[in-house]
């Protein structure tokens, strides 16, 4: 039998006549089958190549996987022999600032207050003389 052509697979158009469905294919024996599987036969080569990449990725993604987790457990548990002196260092260093702070705020204060005694001591003898003064006021005038 001689080699089928695409074309084949049609039957011709003829005159007008009874109603009939145009184009239909005639070699419904062969099949599609027979039509695609040369395609397919010479993509075999390429659909293994693939297969063998994708086998080969997903062997390397569960190595990078296996090395990323211990990785990450590694780091777990350094953090967790290292928490409690990390949280002691951060409670000293809060300490630290918490009495340099009130040691500013004392300092503030005393100077604060030294300012304002020797500002009361300034105004003591102003103060003194104005009530002698009411005092010798009041006196004359009763």
């Amino acid at each position: 039998m001689a080699r089928s052509n695409f074309l084949d697979r049609f039957r011709p158009v003829g005159s007008p006549g009874p109603a009939a469905r145009s184009g239909v294919p005639a070699m419904d024996a062969v099949g599609p089958d027979a039509e695609l599987g040369v395609v397919f036969g010479a993509l075999a080569p390429e659909l293994e190549q693939a297969e063998a990449l994708v086998n080969d990725a997903q062997r390397e993604s569960e190595q990078v996987l296996a090395v990323a987790r211990t990785a990450a457990d590694d780091v777990l548990s350094h953090a967790r022999l290292e928490s409690p002196a990390a949280r002691r260092r951060s409670y000293e260093a809060v300490l630290a600032a918490a009495a340099q702070e009130d040691s500013r705020l004392e300092e503030q204060a005393s100077a604060e207050a030294a300012e304002l005694e020797r500002s009361g001591q300034d105004r003591i003898p102003a103060t003194v003389q104005r009530l002698i003064e009411r005092i010798f006021r009041s006196a004359a005038t009763t």
